[in-house]
């Protein structure tokens, strides 16, 4: 069994097209988010507002903000 701190939640389908999905007759959206991340570690992939795109959005405590920029920027 994997410690709690190192389980993973898969929610929903990577076939869900939010940014298609979205259109509420104002046209479609320029960015589409997951309001309830609020967990240090937390992350969501959605298909991105262009064929082949993914958009990332990652929750993280601020503490460990600067060791994730140096892994992701250099």
């Amino acid at each position: 069994r994997l410690p709690f701190q190192r389980m993973t939640n898969v929610a929903a389908s990577p076939r869900f097209r939010a940014y298609e999905a979205a259109d509420f007759g104002f046209g479609k959206p320029g960015r589409v988010e997951l309001v309830s991340m609020n967990h240090d570690g937390e992350m969501v992939l959605v298909g991105g507002r262009r064929e082949g795109e993914v958009q990332a959005s990652v929750s993280i405590d601020p503490a460990h903000m600067d060791a994730f920029k140096a892994c992701i920027l250099g």
